[in-house]
């Protein structure tokens, strides 16, 4: 068993995802999104502190933070960063909808992904898909957003009456790669929908491939799901958008009539989200890698204690580590 879990270790590259969030938040939360243990004895700890709207909160210090290894507070200094200072960049696929049903949107989809693209970061990479009754690859994965911009500003909308959604969202999957050292850890599918897919017509049958099939997959490549869901139909296609954002990670908000207009602002918040994630960094090598460890993150929000879920994390053996001792 010992040995078992010391290779699960080095096949996961290293790494912990944890259980994905809500989309909106009830109250102020720390979450923890990720634990990269690859660098061991340095660990870094990704996490979303967000206020009760689900937004980023600023200015997150050292001396706010408790932190909790195998349930005892941490002595020892811990850094803070921002991960839009960390030098990292996030790879994301930005699904278009050009079908006939989604017409009345399809400019102002148009217009939030063309505002999404100018906010990426200059180590950001996207690549783009259209999709009707098929899914056409437009441009693959790139930082250079004139070349991003220039395929938005040439889709058009189809008169297509049937939408291949679920096809869509699995053609994004399928475009990031599963192991690639330079490839950004950091993965998102953003995209405007309404969810509907003709040829899927067993609303039950959707859900258990997505919670059995699709959602695995999106853990172990690391790939959360940034949607705005907006439809002038049924509201099934939404239901299956909260699920796909429920199982994968990310945000989902549902865009009123009221609302269409503020879609740019929609997208900047998922832009803002990915970007005001912070970097948790501490040192030890007195870690059991032959062991399952925990992790808690608290923070001091104006005085009160706000809490992580704890996460449980293993570090990898130590190089050059006989293979006996993780018998």
């Amino acid at each position: 068993m010992r040995r078992q879990a010391a290779t699960l270790a080095l096949l996961l590259a290293s790494a912990v995802t944890v259980a994905p969030a809500s989309a909106h938040a009830k109250g102020v939360e720390v979450l923890l999104d990720f634990i990269d243990v690859s660098k061991a004895p340095v660990f870094r700890v990704y996490v979303d502190y967000l206020n009760e709207a689900g937004r980023p909160i600023r200015g997150l210090e050292p001396k706010d933070i408790n932190l909790l290894v195998d349930g005892e507070t941490w002595e020892d200094p811990v850094q803070v960063t921002p991960f839009a200072k960390g030098g990292e960049g996030v790879a994301y696929v930005l699904l278009a909808s050009t079908y006939r049903g989604f017409s009345m949107a399809f400019d102002t989809q148009k217009r939030g992904l063309s505002e999404f693209v100018s906010a990426m970061g200059p180590k950001d990479v996207a690549a783009i898909y259209s999709y009707s009754d098929n899914v056409n690859p437009l441009v693959d994965f790139t930082s250079d957003k004139e070349e991003l911009q220039a395929a938005l500003r040439g889709l058009q909308p189809s008169d297509k009456p049937v939408n291949v959604f679920l096809d869509a969202v699995i053609a994004g999957l399928e475009a990031f790669p599963a192991q690639d050292p330079a490839f950004p850890r950091r993965r998102g599918i953003v995209m405007m929908a309404d969810g509907l897919d003709q040829n899927l017509a067993d609303q039950r049958g959707i859900v258990s491939r997505v919670k059995n099939d699709l959602a695995p997959k999106a853990r172990a490549l690391g790939v959360k799901f940034y949607s705005l869901g907006y439809t002038i139909e049924s509201q099934q296609g939404l239901r299956i958008m909260k699920t796909l954002q429920k199982k994968f990670g990310g945000t989902f908000r549902h865009v009123r009539d009221t609302e269409l207009q503020r879609a740019n602002q929609f997208f900047r918040d998922i832009s803002e989200r990915v970007a005001g994630q912070y970097i948790v960094q501490f040192e030890t090598d007195d870690l059991d890698s032959e062991e399952t460890h925990t992790l808690q993150i608290n923070v001091n929000h104006q005085g009160k204690p706000i809490e992580s879920v704890p996460t449980e994390f293993q570090p990898p053996p130590v190089e050059g580590t006989p293979w006996w001792v993780w018998l």
